[in-house]
C-alpha cells in the first residue's frame, strides 16, 4: 500500500518525502533530509503511540497538530520562525522542542520560559528539572520560596505528577528558604540603635544618624512572615530615597541573607542532590 506525499505547509521549494501525523490524525509532509539535519530524534520510532507503527513513511506522534505544525516551521531554513512569544501553548511546545531535539528551537523556547519565571515558578522549575536546564533554577527561587500552598495550588498538581525526587528536591528548598528567611527577620529585629544618633561617622559624608527611626520602622514592619521577609530589600531603597543615613545603610549591609552566603541552600543544590539520592 502507498501513502501519497503531502504538500509541505511551510516552504513551496520543500519536497516532502516522509509524513508526519499528529494525536488528531493530522498529517503534515515533510522533508526527511530537514528532519535529520535540523531535529536528533527524527525518524522517531520510540516516541510513537503505545503500538509503536512507523509504516510507509509515516511517523505518529503523541502531539496536537497546532505543536506538530510549529515543529514543521522550526526545521526549515529560509523560513521565519514562529513568534513564539504569542503561542498560547507554549509549554506543549517547549517539551516537544526538547523531546524531539529540535535544534533550531530550543534556544529560543528556553529564552521565552525563562522569561516566564516570575509568573509560572512551578512550571519553570519542572522544565529545569526534566530537561537538565539547571541554569533557570536562580530565576525561580524567590518565586517558589515565598509562594504561599493557596497561590500555587494548581502547579503543584503538575509537580505532583514528576518522579518523587522532583518533589523531594522542590519541597527541601522551600523548607531551607524559609528557614533562612526567618534567620533574617531575626537579624532585623536585633539590630540596635546608635548610641549617640547625632554623632557624625567619619565616612558619612557630613550627614548624621537622623534617619534612623524612619528606617526601623519600615524594617520592623517588614521583619514580620519568612513570606515577606524579601520586601526588606525593596524597602530599604524606597526609604533610601527619602535621605542618607550612613549607619542605616551599614546596617543594611551588615544583614546578609543566609541564601546569599551559603550556596548549600540554593535550589540547585537540592534538585542535585536529589538527583544523586534518586528520592
Amino acid at each position: 500500500m502507498e501513502v501519497s506525499i503531502l504538500k509541505c505547509e511551510v516552504c513551496n521549494d520543500c519536497e516532502p518525502d516522509a509524513i508526519l501525523e499528529a494525536s488528531d490524525g493530522t498529517r503534515f509532509g515533510v522533508s526527511a533530509s530537514n528532519l535529520h539535519r535540523f531535529s536528533g530524534a527524527f525518524p522517531a520510532p520510540g516516541f510513537v503511540n503505545a503500538d509503536p507503527i512507523v509504516a510507509y513513511g509515516v511517523t505518529i506522534l503523541h502531539e496536537t497538530a497546532d505543536i506538530v505544525r510549529l515543529m514543521v516551521q522550526f526545521i526549515h531554513p529560509g523560513v521565519r520562525q514562529p513568534d513564539i512569544w504569542r503561542i498560547g501553548n507554549l509549554w506543549q511546545l517547549a517539551e516537544a522542542v526538547e523531546k524531539y531535539m529540535i535544534f533550531p528551537a530550543q534556544g529560543v523556547v528556553k529564552a521565552r520560559v525563562r522569561s516566564l519565571a516570575t509568573e509560572y515558578p512551578i512550571q519553570v522549575f519542572i522544565y529545569a528539572a526534566r530537561h537538565g536546564h539547571d541554569d533557570l533554577l536562580p530565576d525561580v527561587e524567590k518565586p517558589i520560596g515565598l509562594a504561599n500552598y493557596k497561590s500555587i495550588e494548581t502547579p503543584l498538581q503538575l509537580l505532583y505528577a514528576e518522579p518523587p525526587w522532583v518533589i523531594g528536591a522542590f519541597h527541601a528548598f522551600r523548607e531551607r528558604y524559609r528557614e533562612n528567611a526567618l534567620h533574617m527577620a531575626l537579624k532585623l529585629r536585633d539590630l540596635k540603635e546608635p548610641r549617640d544618633r547625632m554623632r557624625t561617622h567619619p565616612n558619612s559624608a557630613g550627614t548624621d544618624v537622623c534617619g534612623w527611626d524612619r528606617c526601623w520602622t519600615l524594617w520592623s514592619a517588614v521583619a514580620g512572615p519568612p513570606v515577606r521577609i524579601l520586601d526588606f530589600e525593596e524597602e530599604f531603597d524606597r526609604c533610601w530615597k527619602g535621605f542618607d543615613c550612613w549607619y542605616c545603610e551599614k546596617a543594611r549591609w551588615d544583614v546578609v541573607p543566609l541564601w546569599e552566603s551559603n550556596a548549600a541552600d540554593s535550589l540547585q543544590d537540592c534538585l542535585s542532590k536529589a538527583r544523586k539520592t534518586g528520592k
